[in-house]
């Protein structure tokens, strides 16, 4: 979120670092291989006009579950690896980090504050989504983001077949009297 009148490369970053996020979310929902999210943020990321933005390395996506930060890694650049195989109860924290300079960084003496050594701005833009067997379902958006996901010119035009709704729908979840942290997509 930005606050007050943003410099227009700051709102650059900002966006292009949400829309890299749902690149890697579809790519959760289509992939075979964690690798897959981490490529499509990358490919994204390197797609974009203007001038080159740099991803984060010693910081990424993660499990989430029993504990905030669980195996596996969820890069956002390309690697060699592929990482496991992307299966239903598998749930992930999605965060492309991406930076307007260096992507060097350093902790502050706080042990959590992290700063880019050069002072550039970064953004960091995160959902946790869970797999299930009819597609993924985005916990930490109440809506799925099917309205934002729709407006954003960046991402694909559709949404991926595997994003369903089901028995984890907002109306789904109220039928049956359980609350709802988020939606499963539809197409």
């Amino acid at each position: 979120m930005i606050v007050g009148t943003a410099d227009p490369e700051d709102q650059r970053l900002s966006e292009v670092t949400e829309a890299a996020m749902w690149h890697g979310i579809a790519a959760l929902a289509t992939g075979k291989f964690i690798g897959d999210i981490g490529n499509a943020v990358d490919d994204y990321v390197s797609s974009v006009p203007g001038k080159a933005l740099g991803i984060l390395e010693d910081y990424v996506g993660h499990g989430i579950g029993s504990e905030m930060h669980m195996a596996p890694d969820v890069p956002n650049y390309r690697t060699n690896h592929r990482g496991p195989k992307i299966r239903p109860g598998l749930c992930l924290a999605i965060e492309p980090m991406l930076v307007r300079g260096s992507i060097e960084t350093a902790v502050l003496d706080d042990d959590w504050t992290v700063v880019t050594t050069d002072g550039k701005r970064s953004c960091q833009w995160e959902h946790s989504v869970a797999v299930h067997d009819k597609g993924i379902w985005v916990l930490s958006a109440p809506d799925g983001e099917r309205r934002n996901w729709r407006r954003s010119a960046s991402c694909p035009s559709r949404f991926p077949r595997a994003w369903t709704r089901g028995a984890g729908d907002a109306a789904s979840q109220r039928r049956a009297g359980r609350g709802s942290a988020g939606r499963t997509m539809d197409p």
